[in-house]
C-alpha cells in the first residue's frame, strides 16, 4: 500500500512515516495541505492520513479536494478534542484517529487491515 501522510508537525509526520515504513508500506509525507494535493495528484496513493489542522488549511478541505481527482481511503488524526475530531470526520465520511491516546501501531493496523479487506472484496 502506498500512504500519504500529512501533518505540518514534523516529528509526528516522521513517527508516522516510520510506523508505516516498518509494515513495508510505501510512504509518501507532505507538511502542508498544498503540499499533500500536488503529491496525490502526481503519486495516486491508495490512503491518505491527513492531520485536522494543518498551517494552510483545514484537513477535511484537503481530503474534498483529493477525493475530486480520484478515489482513496481518506483517514483524519488530531489532538484536537474527540468531540471536535469525531464531527469533522463524520461530516467529510472518514474514520479518524486520536493523535493522543492512540498507539500509532493501532493506526497502522486499522488503516492496513482496511486497505486489505478492500483489496479482497475488490478481488
Amino acid at each position: 500500500m502506498t500512504i500519504l501522510l500529512v501533518d505540518d508537525d514534523l516529528p509526528n509526520l516522521e513517527l508516522y512515516r516510520l510506523a508505516f515504513s516498518m509494515h513495508g508500506h510505501t510512504v509518501l509525507t507532505a507538511a502542508s495541505g498544498a503540499e499533500a494535493l500536488q503529491m496525490y495528484g502526481a503519486e495516486k496513493p491508495d490512503a491518505v492520513l491527513c492531520d485536522l489542522i494543518l498551517g494552510d488549511m483545514v484537513g477535511t478541505e484537503a481530503i474534498d479536494r483529493m477525493r475530486r481527482m480520484h478515489p482513496a481511503d481518506f483517514y483524519l488524526l488530531s489532538e484536537a478534542e474527540p468531540v471536535v475530531l469525531n464531527s469533522a470526520a463524520q461530516r467529510s465520511g472518514v474514520q479518524c484517529f486520536q493523535k493522543l491516546g492512540v498507539p500509532v501501531g493501532e493506526v497502522v493496523k486499522t488503516i492496513t487491515e482496511h486497505h486489505h479487506a478492500r483489496i479482497a472484496q475488490a478481488g
